[in-house]
């Protein structure tokens, strides 16, 4: 089961969704027949993350709302950022950035206490697409700014670090800003999983 977890992860990491999904939905179904409720959070949690990237914002609701109370049931606090992550994000994607923007605040600190960085970064262009949403492009310069800052402390002197630096700049410029958050984004979920990647801006300058 661990193996079909990974594989998916690894199909919705190269954003085949629906075969993803369909794996995730098999590993739901034994955790439910096994009663099994650690694997029923979790894989709650990524059907959500699917229902999410495929706009049925109404079944990622449900889901990630079972998996935060299974979470909370085994007090498993820190995995229950995730489906809360995820639900903050369904609260952005159905026009609400204002509340939003608060829920992944919150969501961001939680990361942030647990030294979890490379979700708080994630977290954090989260909150940059709500503010742009908002009209607030230069609180989006100061939170790259934090982000710099809180990398640098924990020592995590990364090509992070340059990615932010450039968000910034783009920022600041106000020029494709939503694109310069996803090219972002991109880089620093592939740098989790390749620890020596290098940044690039995108071919034309954003």
């Amino acid at each position: 089961m661990r193996v079909r977890h990974w594989l998916a992860n690894a199909m919705f990491g190269r954003s085949d969704i629906r075969g993803a999904r369909e794996i995730y939905e098999e590993l739901l179904a034994w955790g439910e027949s096994e009663n099994d409720l650690a694997w029923v959070a979790r894989e709650s949690n990524t059907l959500g993350r699917c229902a999410y990237e495929l706009g049925d914002l109404s079944s990622a609701v449900q889901y990630f709302h079972q998996s935060i109370q299974s979470f909370r049931e085994l007090g498993m606090a820190a995995e229950a950022l995730r489906p809360e992550w995820g639900f903050a994000l369904v609260v952005l994607g159905s026009g609400k950035p204002g509340e939003a923007l608060a829920r992944l605040h919150d969501v961001r600190e939680d990361f942030r206490r647990r030294q979890m960085l490379g979700d708080e970064a994630l977290v954090s262009l989260d909150m940059m697409d709500a503010l742009h949403e908002l009209g607030r492009d230069r609180e989006i310069v100061a939170l790259g700014s934090e982000i710099i800052v809180s990398f640098t402390r924990a020592g995590m002197l990364t090509s992070a670090l340059t990615a932010f630096a450039y968000l910034k700049e783009a920022a600041a410029r106000g020029s494709a800003i939503p694109q310069a958050i996803q090219h972002v984004r991109q880089f620093i979920t592939r740098l989790q999983r390749e620890p020596a990647l290098l940044f690039c801006p995108p071919e034309k300058n954003l």
